[in-house]
């Protein structure tokens, strides 16, 4: 049976954004679902995590109260950035703003200059203070650029807690890289790093070995379902514009209800789009645009119903 999402909440909508109809009507699907560290003073690197802030930053920026942060990398579902340093000592807000939809927020706590930060020590955590100044100066002696980056522990020895392994990742680049640490009198040096290498060649403990997290599994991009995913997909495919559409359903046959036309207008210029709803794979395909009429358009051998035509 044929499904229009042009129908109870969609209909109430009356015109709205293609990204809207993409995320519902007026909702965001960027979510930030942890902070961390939590607290630090300005310059303080932190790791956002969450979802839907997209594969790269454009115009997109974090915000830790009305101020822009730095960033230092970003993806779809981590950021790395550095607090303001102009930020007074107190508790704020952070959210995440891509294309003018916000995030939910999450308590941040800006400490006076100078305040002691807690020292990561757990698989994940986000590296901020000596072990950093380790690396960085590590890298400055071989040559290698020292900004961009961001460290996070990779893995920690056990038996001997001062022993063990960093990762990091610059901008612009998906190869980590990864450092063997071990605290001696209470400051981090770095022994080595690289892609692989033997721990134990350099003395660390038994259990502390470079294991290379696996890459995740490449997750395949949602098959459009909604008309307005379908147009998007349909104008990307004829190297069109696709984003900031104004759409509204124009006319559904009355001879065959499972086609339709959609008006759409963007920044002043208008089109429609042939819509027509294929059973068999239970979803909506844009057979064309720029009609009525819809020359030499069919679908399965069936022309345009003729009342869409005119």
């Amino acid at each position: 049976m044929r499904k229009c999402v042009f129908a109870a909440a969609s209909l109430a909508c009356a015109v709205v954004l293609l990204a809207g109809l993409i995320a519902g009507c007026g909702g965001s699907n960027i979510t930030i679902t942890s902070i961390a560290p939590s607290s630090g003073p300005g310059g303080t690197l932190v790791a956002i995590t969450g979802t839907g802030f997209g594969k790269s930053q454009g115009s997109s920026k974090v915000m830790f109260g009305n101020t822009i942060a730095g960033v230092e990398s970003w993806s779809d579902t981590g950021i790395a950035a550095r607090v303001p340093s102009d930020l007074k000592a107190g508790s704020l807000t952070v959210k995440v703003t891509v294309k003018s939809a916000d995030s939910n927020t999450l308590a941040f706590k800006i400490a006076a200059a100078g305040a002691a930060q807690p020292e990561a020590s757990n698989p994940g955590e986000i590296e901020h203070n000596t072990p950093v100044q380790a690396m960085l100066a590590y890298l400055k002696s071989k040559g290698q650029p020292t900004t961009g980056w961001t460290f996070s522990v990779l893995a920690v020895s056990k038996s001997d807690p001062n022993w063990k392994i960093d990762e990091g990742v610059m901008a612009g680049n998906p190869q980590p890289q990864f450092f063997l640490l071990h605290k001696v009198n209470g400051n981090w040096q770095v022994l080595t790093y690289g892609t692989d290498f033997n721990t134990q060649k350099y003395g660390a403990p038994a259990d502390l070995k470079l294991v290379q997290p696996a890459p995740p599994s490449p997750t395949p991009p949602p098959t459009p379902s909604t008309e307005a995913e379908v147009i998007q997909a349909y104008l990307v495919s004829k190297g069109k514009p696709s984003d900031s559409w104004q759409l509204s359903l124009q006319k559904v046959s009355q001879t065959d209800p499972n086609w339709e036309v959609i008006h759409g207008v963007r920044n002043g210029v208008t089109d429609n789009f042939l819509l027509v709803w294929n059973n068999m794979l239970g979803n909506w395909e844009c057979l064309a645009d720029g009609g009525p009429p819809w020359t030499g358009v069919e679908f399965k051998g069936e022309p345009v119903p003729a009342d869409l035509n005119q």
